[in-house]
């Protein structure tokens, strides 16, 4: 560095430094980058496989879905089994009626 100082002040031209030689890493830096990518590529890996369990997941479940003015519960409902329901009595507190009725009549 010194010598370049010297040439500078001894000539009016401009020195370029001399070119030093590339250092070559060593086995620790290597390995440290080779860990790092392994790392990337394992988190990447990783992070796509969430998403295509995600994916899947969101595809296997039901859920409810808005069609033709109704609420479905799930894409499978014309599979499901038909629920009867018997009919009943039309008012359905006749016995309660019945003897509110009773009541009233023997109270007058």
């Amino acid at each position: 560095m010194i010598e370049i100082i010297v040439q500078l002040l001894q000539s009016d031209k401009t020195v370029e430094p001399p070119i030093q030689a590339k250092r070559s890493r060593t086995f620790e830096e290597k390995r440290s980058i080779r860990m790092i990518a392994k790392k990337t590529i394992n988190r990447c890996f990783l992070g796509a496989l969430l998403g295509l369990i995600l994916v899947g997941s969101l595809g296997s479940t039901g859920c409810a879905v808005y069609s033709n003015g109704m609420t479905l519960p799930n894409p499978h409902y014309m599979n499901n089994r038909v629920q009867y329901f018997p009919s009943g009595t039309e008012f359905p507190f006749s016995k309660e009626a019945a003897g509110m009725q009773a009541a009233e009549a023997d109270r007058l």
